[in-house]
């Protein structure tokens, strides 16, 4: 079933990221405890909602690792492995495919094509269909990976023009319900989802983009704190939303323009499960072999 979920992936935030960031740009200032508080309290809100959450090994050989989302695209019981746009992160996604398939037992697919860029933070499944941005991060051999693995779902690509992701402006507020930034580009998008889709969403439109990344699992959403969002836009969610809510703060992750959704991968799985820790590292996936999906002529 749609948005509901057993489980979500993350990976702690490290050190690592902070002196990263420092020798990029020096004027962005990260508290790593605060980072982690951040972590944590997202952590907390998905265990309310009977998510287990399951932390994958931290690696300083990959500081952005915690942004856990745009290594893979996960429907139902298959993954779909991302190759980042950004080359230093590429190997974030091999401890990734390794616990998908050992810990979760998932039908675990890899891009075939060696052009195709893909984040995950670029895919918005509606539940109904699946939306791709394409742009700096993603591109059109991405979006056709994607339409070529989820074959039950319509899939159709809409243009970005800047560096964030599609996720950074838009996302999914319930079953049916779509939440919209005020950006130009925001607008811009969904315009193109109008024109696009045959399909008919309910739209909740926010005074800023930096409040339009919420997450809608097991009936419930989780979206940043009432000071983040603004006076107007909690009074729109208070009219609007008739289920329970919690809020979570990021203004550390707001630094690097990071969202909610950036530290999750959600698993839908039906069976029972536990609470797992992995131990797989990234030392594990040295000799890992690529896995292909049998039936399938893209990815033999």
């Amino acid at each position: 079933m749609s948005f509901e979920y057993s489980r979500v992936l993350m990976r702690p935030v490290t050190e690592a990221l902070v002196e990263k960031i420092r020798s990029i740009d020096s004027t962005v200032k990260l508290n790593l405890e605060k980072l982690q508080s951040e972590q944590n309290r997202l952590a907390e809100a998905l265990k309310k909602r009977r998510i287990n959450v399951v932390y994958l090994a931290a690696s300083n050989n990959y500081p952005e690792g915690c942004f856990i989302e745009d290594c893979a695209v996960i429907i139902g019981d298959t993954a779909l492995i991302c190759r980042p746009a950004d080359q230093s992160r590429r190997g974030e996604v091999g401890v990734i495919r390794k616990s998908l398939e050992k810990d979760f037992h998932l039908k675990v697919h890899d891009l075939k094509d060696p052009n195709a860029l893909l984040d995950g933070g670029d895919v918005l499944f509606t539940g109904k269909e699946i939306f791709v941005g394409v742009g700096q991060n993603t591109n059109e051999a991405g979006a056709i990976a994607v339409a070529r693995l989820y074959e039950d779902y319509s899939v159709i690509s809409i243009t970005l023009t800047s560096k964030l992701h599609l996720k950074n402006m838009i996302s999914m507020a319930g079953t049916g319900v779509i939440v919209i930034g005020n950006s130009t580009e925001s607008k811009h998008l969904y315009q193109q989802i109008k024109d696009l889709t045959s399909n008919t969403y309910y739209k909740l439109d926010l005074d800023s983009d930096i409040p339009a990344n919420v997450l809608f699992a097991n009936g419930a959403m989780i979206h940043r704190s009432r000071d983040e969002m603004g006076t107007t836009n909690c009074s729109i969610l208070d009219e609007k939303i008739g289920y329970e809510r919690d809020e979570v703060e990021l203004r550390e992750f707001d630094k690097l323009n990071r969202t909610l959704s950036s530290l999750c991968l959600f698993i839908n799985r039906t069976k029972t499960t536990r609470q797992i820790m992995s131990d797989i590292n990234d030392e594990d996936i040295n000799s890992y072999s690529t896995l292909t999906r049998k039936g399938k002529d893209y990815y033999k």
